[in-house]
């Protein structure tokens, strides 16, 4: 049988008004200064529309402008500021760094490269499934790794082997 991993998304009953308004937040997606012609926003877009889809039982809309309330805003930038980060020192983020947080106006992914928009909306998507997106948190990353890997694979005899590098 084929699994996931910590990619298998499962419905959610949304009982508390904190898990209401996270899902009603997540029925729109806003692009801003991102290309849709380019093939990893594609991968984003795909696994949003699968992963919100599966959990909210509704497909998000995408658009190419910021909804002032209620939404996923993902943003490539150049600097810093950041929502959430005022008054706080924050180092740029590099080709692969990203920022995601929540606030009263809905969540946001933001990041200066397209492999850092990537990473970021799988942190957020793992935050989601964990029950740790609230309507105010930050999260900064810059990967300090050029290159890193997983691996995860089954063997014959029924051992599984794991590692990271």
């Amino acid at each position: 049988m084929f699994n996931n991993l910590w990619l298998d998304y499962e419905k959610s009953e949304c009982k508390t008004d904190a898990e209401r308004k996270v899902a009603e937040a997540l029925q729109v997606i806003s692009l801003v200064n991102i290309s849709e012609e380019h093939p990893i926003t594609g991968s984003i877009l795909e696994e949003l529309k699968l992963a919100l889809g599966t959990i909210f039982g509704k497909e998000p809309e995408i658009q190419n402008v910021a909804a002032n309330k209620g939404h996923l805003l993902l943003k490539m930038i150049e600097d810093v500021p950041f929502p959430n980060m005022e008054g706080k020192e924050v180092a740029p983020l590099g080709e692969e760094g990203y920022y995601i947080y929540g606030n009263d106006a809905g969540f946001g992914v933001q990041a200066s490269g397209y492999k850092g928009l990537l990473y970021g909306v799988f942190a957020f998507l793992a935050h989601l499934r964990q029950g740790k997106c609230t309507q105010e948190f930050c999260i900064v990353k810059r990967p300090s790794n050029p290159l890193r890997m997983l691996n995860h694979w089954d063997n014959m005899d029924g051992s599984i082997e794991r590692g990271y590098s």
